[in-house]
């Protein structure tokens, strides 16, 4: 291709992404939610906000991080705080059956790339050029969430991605099991363990910034041939309990370790598991700011069925989110310890430590 092809290619491409961006954009930002960094990855799931008829700027601060309602929205099972109904907006069929409206239990989430340029992208005839791509789809996904029933409620994030099918999270809730509102609530199915500490890697202050040292760190990291290897703020099949008793936050978890598939069952005998406890500002000017510590034992194997050799990880992290008006911070420090960080013969121990803000 030609310098002169080469600058008629660009400034027909951005001419096409200043012509289609706004009116997409637009539309998107209608149908909430969208992040303020751009369509590439929304976060919020709409039906609520249908289900409800409320702003998704009442639940969400920056997306996709949470305010203090938000969070309160979350750990009531998506039911109204001070509600322990679920079945506002729903049909009722009998005294035990509500059904809700499709699209207040339905919601999209997609992910586009509408222009991209790689500099010496692209090999032609053995040189170096500038490659480009427009309208490239990434993935779609599919929420499913919100209360069903009184008291109980799901949450499935369904993704397509090219020729891939699978679930993300997927987990049933039952809350307010006992005591006053929030004070014991549980989940099982594929789910996420550090949703109660103050950074969990997914819901963060800061959108365009991803805390690698929560959302991507993984057991046994140096090792092949993992059997169990989980990346801790990922969800992985498990159980837990939670609740939120005044301005105490705590939760406890037990999970097999990564996600199964249907190749079958847990392949080792151990199972992983820690818990939140912190302590958060219930009301006032600082509502919702929170201090709280976050750990987890966990198991990776490799040959279990010949020779079995074992990694125990441990972690540990402080954390603490300010908030004050409009103001909002959150940071956690993460200590972890391999035991056999490369699952060999000879165990090599290694300690990773890193901060999230």
């Amino acid at each position: 291709m030609t310098k002169i092809n080469k600058v008629y290619a660009a400034v027909a491409m951005v001419f096409m992404a200043v012509w289609i961006m706004p009116p997409v954009i637009q539309r998107l930002r209608h149908l909430c939610p969208i992040r303020p960094n751009g369509v590439s990855e929304a976060r919020a799931t709409s039906q609520f906000a249908r289900r409800y008829n409320v702003d998704c700027r009442v639940c969400h601060a920056a997306f996709p991080r949470l305010t203090s309602f938000g969070e309160k929205f979350k750990m009531n099972g998506y039911q109204m705080p001070g509600s322990a109904g679920g079945d506002e907006t729903s049909t009722k069929v009998s005294d035990r059956l509500f059904i809700p409206k499709l699209d207040d239990i339905f919601g999209l989430r997609i992910s586009v790339t509408p222009f991209a340029w790689a500099k010496s992208g692209l090999t032609e005839n053995g040189k170096k050029t500038d490659s480009s791509s427009i309208g490239r789809g990434n993935w779609l996904q599919l929420f499913t969430a919100g209360p069903i029933y009184k008291n109980v409620s799901i949450f499935i994030e369904t993704e397509m991605a090219n020729d891939t099918l699978h679930n993300n999270w997927l987990y049933l809730g039952f809350h307010n099991l006992a005591g006053p509102e929030g004070y014991l609530n549980a989940r099982v199915g594929n789910l996420p363990a550090m949703d109660w500490h103050t950074v969990s890697g997914r819901l963060r202050a800061n959108p365009p910034l991803k805390y690698a040292i929560t959302s991507d760190f993984k057991s046994a990291a140096g090792a092949t041939g993992n059997e169990d290897q989980l990346g801790i703020g990922s969800a992985n099949a498990g159980g837990e309990v939670y609740g939120y008793a005044g301005p105490v936050v705590y939760s406890a978890f037990v999970q097999d370790g990564k996600q199964q598939t249907k190749s079958g069952v847990d392949k080792n005998q151990d199972k992983n598991f820690g818990g939140t406890l912190g302590f958060r500002m219930p009301d006032g000017s600082f509502e919702g700011s929170q201090v709280s510590l976050w750990g987890m034992r966990a198991v990776d194997t490799k040959n279990t069925a010949t020779t079995q050799i074992r990694n125990i990880l441990q972690t540990f992290s402080p954390g603490v989110t300010v908030r004050y008006k409009d103001f909002d911070f959150q940071s956690a420090y993460l200590y972890a310890e391999d035991d056999n960080w490369a699952l060999s013969a000879t165990p090599i121990k290694v300690v990773t430590r890193g901060v999230g803000a």
